[in-house]
Protein backbone atom coordinates (compact mmCIF):
# COMPACT_ATOMS: atom_id res chain seq x y z
CA UNK A 1 0.00 0.00 0.00
CA UNK A 2 2.62 2.09 1.27
CA UNK A 3 4.45 1.63 -2.36
CA UNK A 4 1.51 2.66 -4.56
CA UNK A 5 1.03 6.00 -2.28
CA UNK A 6 4.82 6.32 -2.69
CA UNK A 7 4.21 5.76 -6.68
CA UNK A 8 1.40 8.11 -6.82
CA UNK A 9 3.49 10.92 -5.24
CA UNK A 10 6.11 10.91 -7.16
CA UNK A 11 3.71 10.81 -10.06
CA UNK A 12 1.91 13.75 -9.34
CA UNK A 13 5.37 15.55 -8.46
CA UNK A 14 6.78 14.84 -11.64
CA UNK A 15 3.55 16.21 -13.76
CA UNK A 16 3.35 19.37 -11.41
CA UNK A 17 7.71 20.10 -12.07
CA UNK A 18 6.74 19.28 -15.65
CA UNK A 19 3.95 22.21 -16.01
CA UNK A 20 5.74 24.40 -13.52
CA UNK A 21 8.85 24.38 -16.35
CA UNK A 22 6.14 24.56 -19.56
CA UNK A 23 4.94 27.30 -17.82
CA UNK A 24 8.27 29.30 -17.04
CA UNK A 25 8.32 32.60 -18.48
CA UNK A 26 10.79 35.36 -19.81
CA UNK A 27 11.59 38.74 -18.47
CA UNK A 28 14.15 41.62 -19.25
CA UNK A 29 17.04 42.72 -17.62
CA UNK A 30 19.97 45.21 -18.02
CA UNK A 31 22.91 44.09 -19.95
CA UNK A 32 25.94 44.90 -21.66
CA UNK A 33 26.68 43.40 -25.15
CA UNK A 34 29.36 44.20 -27.46
CA UNK A 35 28.94 45.03 -31.15
CA UNK A 36 30.65 46.86 -33.34
CA UNK A 37 33.47 47.33 -31.12
CA UNK A 38 30.80 49.15 -28.77
CA UNK A 39 29.38 48.51 -25.35
CA UNK A 40 25.72 48.53 -26.12
CA UNK A 41 23.84 48.85 -22.79
CA UNK A 42 20.25 47.59 -23.48
CA UNK A 43 17.25 46.40 -21.09
CA UNK A 44 16.20 44.19 -23.93
CA UNK A 45 18.02 41.12 -22.66
CA UNK A 46 15.35 38.09 -21.86
CA UNK A 47 15.84 36.22 -18.65
CA UNK A 48 13.92 33.28 -17.36
CA UNK A 49 10.97 34.91 -15.11
CA UNK A 50 7.75 36.88 -16.13
CA UNK A 51 7.00 37.13 -19.96
CA UNK A 52 4.35 35.98 -22.12
CA UNK A 53 6.71 33.49 -23.64
CA UNK A 54 7.42 29.62 -22.55
CA UNK A 55 11.07 27.97 -22.50
CA UNK A 56 9.88 25.90 -25.06
CA UNK A 57 8.24 28.74 -27.52
CA UNK A 58 11.43 31.44 -27.16
CA UNK A 59 14.20 28.46 -27.84
CA UNK A 60 11.89 27.62 -30.81
CA UNK A 61 11.44 31.21 -31.82
CA UNK A 62 15.05 31.98 -31.11
CA UNK A 63 16.46 29.21 -33.82
CA UNK A 64 13.66 30.20 -36.20
CA UNK A 65 14.92 33.94 -35.89
CA UNK A 66 18.61 32.19 -36.22
CA UNK A 67 18.07 30.13 -39.29
CA UNK A 68 16.30 32.67 -41.02
CA UNK A 69 19.00 35.39 -40.86
CA UNK A 70 21.84 32.63 -41.18
CA UNK A 71 19.78 31.10 -44.99
CA UNK A 72 19.23 34.94 -45.94
CA UNK A 73 22.25 34.70 -48.51
CA UNK A 74 22.66 38.44 -48.73
CA UNK A 75 23.86 38.56 -44.85
CA UNK A 76 27.46 37.46 -43.80
CA UNK A 77 26.02 34.62 -40.71
CA UNK A 78 27.32 35.80 -37.52
CA UNK A 79 26.58 33.90 -34.39
CA UNK A 80 26.80 36.89 -32.07
CA UNK A 81 25.02 39.11 -34.07
CA UNK A 82 22.42 36.60 -34.87
CA UNK A 83 22.11 36.14 -31.08
CA UNK A 84 21.43 39.92 -30.95
CA UNK A 85 18.84 39.85 -33.38
CA UNK A 86 17.24 36.92 -31.96
CA UNK A 87 16.80 38.66 -28.30
CA UNK A 88 15.74 41.97 -29.81
CA UNK A 89 12.62 40.52 -32.43
CA UNK A 90 11.60 38.66 -29.39
CA UNK A 91 11.34 41.21 -26.96
CA UNK A 92 10.11 43.15 -29.48
CA UNK A 93 7.45 41.23 -30.91
CA UNK A 94 6.65 40.47 -27.71
CA UNK A 95 6.07 43.60 -26.23
CA UNK A 96 4.41 45.22 -28.96
CA UNK A 97 2.35 42.15 -30.03
CA UNK A 98 3.96 41.91 -33.69
CA UNK A 99 4.23 38.30 -35.58
CA UNK A 100 7.48 36.97 -35.49
CA UNK A 101 7.75 35.90 -39.38
CA UNK A 102 6.47 40.02 -40.49
CA UNK A 103 9.26 41.30 -38.07
CA UNK A 104 11.62 39.20 -39.90
CA UNK A 105 10.61 39.96 -43.46
CA UNK A 106 9.93 43.60 -42.46
CA UNK A 107 13.87 43.61 -41.71
CA UNK A 108 14.83 42.29 -44.52
CA UNK A 109 12.88 44.18 -46.84
CA UNK A 110 14.01 47.23 -45.14
CA UNK A 111 17.69 47.01 -44.57
CA UNK A 112 18.87 43.64 -45.67
CA UNK A 113 19.67 42.86 -41.70
CA UNK A 114 22.18 45.73 -42.56
CA UNK A 115 21.94 47.21 -39.23
CA UNK A 116 24.60 50.33 -40.01
CA UNK A 117 22.71 51.07 -43.15
CA UNK A 118 21.71 54.58 -43.77
CA UNK A 119 19.41 56.03 -46.17
CA UNK A 120 21.09 58.55 -48.08
CA UNK A 121 17.72 60.35 -49.55
CA UNK A 122 15.22 59.72 -46.24
CA UNK A 123 17.52 59.69 -43.67
CA UNK A 124 16.39 56.64 -42.64
CA UNK A 125 18.82 54.55 -40.05
CA UNK A 126 19.38 50.67 -39.07
CA UNK A 127 17.89 47.67 -39.29
CA UNK A 128 14.17 48.71 -39.88
CA UNK A 129 14.88 52.30 -41.58
CA UNK A 130 13.71 54.38 -38.67
CA UNK A 131 13.36 58.01 -39.87
CA UNK A 132 14.45 60.13 -36.79
CA UNK A 133 13.52 63.26 -38.19
CA UNK A 134 10.09 61.84 -37.72
CA UNK A 135 10.08 59.48 -34.63
CA UNK A 136 12.89 60.53 -32.20
CA UNK A 137 11.29 62.93 -30.28
CA UNK A 138 8.56 60.13 -29.57
CA UNK A 139 11.00 57.20 -28.91
CA UNK A 140 12.72 59.30 -26.18
CA UNK A 141 9.09 60.12 -24.87
CA UNK A 142 8.53 56.72 -24.68
CA UNK A 143 11.70 55.43 -23.16
CA UNK A 144 13.51 53.43 -26.38
CA UNK A 145 16.07 55.67 -26.78
CA UNK A 146 17.73 58.45 -25.14
CA UNK A 147 19.07 60.12 -28.72
CA UNK A 148 19.10 59.62 -31.96
CA UNK A 149 22.69 58.22 -32.04
CA UNK A 150 20.96 55.23 -30.11
CA UNK A 151 19.24 54.28 -33.56
CA UNK A 152 21.79 52.75 -34.73
CA UNK A 153 21.99 50.25 -31.80
CA UNK A 154 21.04 46.99 -33.25
CA UNK A 155 18.48 46.47 -30.00
CA UNK A 156 17.30 50.12 -30.23
CA UNK A 157 16.43 50.13 -33.86
CA UNK A 158 14.57 46.76 -33.94
CA UNK A 159 12.40 47.88 -30.46
CA UNK A 160 11.61 51.01 -32.56
CA UNK A 161 10.62 49.63 -35.60
CA UNK A 162 8.50 47.29 -33.73
CA UNK A 163 6.98 50.43 -31.88
CA UNK A 164 6.37 52.25 -35.31
CA UNK A 165 4.77 49.13 -36.61
CA UNK A 166 2.31 48.78 -33.47
CA UNK A 167 1.69 52.74 -33.62
CA UNK A 168 0.56 52.11 -36.85
CA UNK A 169 -1.01 49.07 -36.63
CA UNK A 170 -3.46 50.62 -33.57
CA UNK A 171 -3.97 53.60 -35.66
CA UNK A 172 -5.48 51.61 -38.69
CA UNK A 173 -6.68 47.96 -36.98
CA UNK A 174 -4.98 46.51 -40.06
CA UNK A 175 -1.31 45.20 -40.69
CA UNK A 176 -1.56 45.73 -44.31
CA UNK A 177 -2.52 49.53 -44.29
CA UNK A 178 0.03 49.82 -41.14
CA UNK A 179 2.72 48.01 -43.06
CA UNK A 180 1.92 50.78 -45.99
CA UNK A 181 1.89 53.48 -43.51
CA UNK A 182 5.15 52.64 -42.07
CA UNK A 183 6.73 52.60 -45.75
CA UNK A 184 5.15 55.81 -46.23
CA UNK A 185 2.64 57.45 -48.59
CA UNK A 186 3.86 56.39 -52.05
CA UNK A 187 2.44 54.16 -55.10
CA UNK A 188 5.01 51.35 -53.86
CA UNK A 189 3.38 51.29 -50.37
CA UNK A 190 1.16 48.67 -51.25
CA UNK A 191 3.74 46.53 -53.07
CA UNK A 192 5.68 46.98 -50.02
CA UNK A 193 2.98 45.51 -47.63
CA UNK A 194 2.00 42.33 -49.96
CA UNK A 195 5.81 42.04 -49.91
CA UNK A 196 6.75 41.91 -46.35
CA UNK A 197 3.21 40.08 -45.59
CA UNK A 198 4.84 37.49 -48.39
CA UNK A 199 7.68 36.47 -46.18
Amino acid sequence: MNLIRTKKFFAILLISLSFVASCTKYSFKQTNVVYNNITEKTKFSITNKDTSNTILSYRFNEAKIKDYIKDFKTYRYNEDIANIYADAILYACIKYDIDIDIMLSLIKFESSFNSLTVNKNSGCIGATQINPAVWTSKLIEVGIIDKKEDLFSLRNNIVSGAYVLNHYMQKTDSMDRALQKYYGTCNYASIYSNNVLGG
